[in-house]
């Protein structure tokens, strides 16, 4: 693995002709600017707020954090504390195992799901229709009695639960498997984990969103850093495919979002007076009419927002 030359807050990689091409479609992905002086030179220049590694045809690159206090395992566990983690999970979930301590997001999600296979694939209780023979489960008993005139063997109409691995945690992890199929040298172990999970739809597209929505209890915490890994790889996760070639992967994060989440969760979740907020969309800041005539709204959106008080429009604040 490489390491590019750090300058100010850029990652500076000189990069082989070899390279070109991989690197042309990837500052598109990632709506880097390429600059033609760099581009002349062989040199491509990547903000320090990216940590993670790129693949090319070639070899490896490791963008280390700009701090060199901060190793992938605290953002590691950084990320499993903004995304997943909540005041009544037992600290244990953001236990980082020594294998964290080199960005290979890949490997150490495939070996946590192996983990969960050896322990056991996650159930989830489901009702279905079925006739059946006997009497069980929530009977339709409409359907049942007409069944039963047209002399039909399983006469009973019935919704039976039975357990099926087709549900949001299995899922989230299919998904992930799914994508690293695509990379070549993931792909025999890939294959084989995913035949545990045959029937599992594996369709999500947004993990962040996916793992936000997954309600957690004592019979699934176990999933959690799992699933916070799956999440990362479908979110953050890019690879290269050209023609029909299986690709090389990219993991891509920005540090410094991560970090602002981070603290932003520390301070609207840990105190126990709550006076920081966090918006999840813009407010208007006012309104700016042009002397042609035309009327512009201008709108904000903080970091983080402290005691902050919703103002009654219909007041007068003037003085009097």
């Amino acid at each position: 693995m490489e390491k590019g030359l750090r300058s100010k807050n850029r990652n500076i990689i000189k990069i082989s002709d070899a390279e070109i091409p991989f690197f042309e479609r990837f500052v598109k992905k990632y709506n880097i600017v390429w600059s033609y002086e760099e581009r002349q030179e062989n040199l491509i220049s990547i903000s320090t707020s990216y940590v993670g590694y790129i693949v090319t045809p070639v070899r490896k690159i490791n963008l280390s954090p700009k701090y060199d206090e901060i190793g992938f395992e605290h953002i590691f566990r950084m990320y499993l504390y903004v995304y997943s983690y909540q005041k009544t999970d037992d600290n244990s979930i953001l236990d980082i195992s020594n294998s964290n301590k080199e960005v290979d997001i890949a490997n150490i999600f495939l070996k946590s799901v192996e983990k969960n296979i050896q322990q056991g694939i996650y159930q989830s209780y489901s009702k279905i229709l079925k006739d059946v023979s006997a009497i069980k489960g929530k009977i339709r008993y409409a359907k049942t009695y007409q069944n039963y005139l047209l002399n039909k063997h399983n006469y009973v109409s019935s919704y039976i639960s039975s357990l099926e691995k087709n549900n949001n945690i299995n899922n989230l992890i299919v998904s992930a498997l799914v994508k690293l199929r695509k990379i070549k040298k993931y792909t025999a172990k890939v294959s084989s984990l995913l035949m545990y999970y045959q029937g599992v739809s594996g369709d999500v597209l947004d993990g962040t969103k996916a793992l936000s929505e997954i309600v957690f209890n004592s019979n699934t915490s176990r999933f959690k850093q799992t699933l916070t890994y799956a999440s990362m790889i479908i979110d953050q996760l890019d690879f290269d495919n050209v023609g029909n070639t299986l690709g090389t992967e990219s993991f891509l994060l920005n540090f410094d979002k991560l970090f602002e989440d981070f603290v932003a969760k520390i301070l609207t979740t840990i105190p126990k007076k709550k006076e920081f907020l966090v918006w999840s969309s813009t407010r208007d800041y006012g309104v700016i009419q042009r002397s042609n005539g035309l009327i512009e709204n201008r709108e904000y959106l903080p970091d983080i927002v402290y005691r902050y008080v919703e103002e009654d429009e219909n007041m007068n604040y003037f003085p009097t």
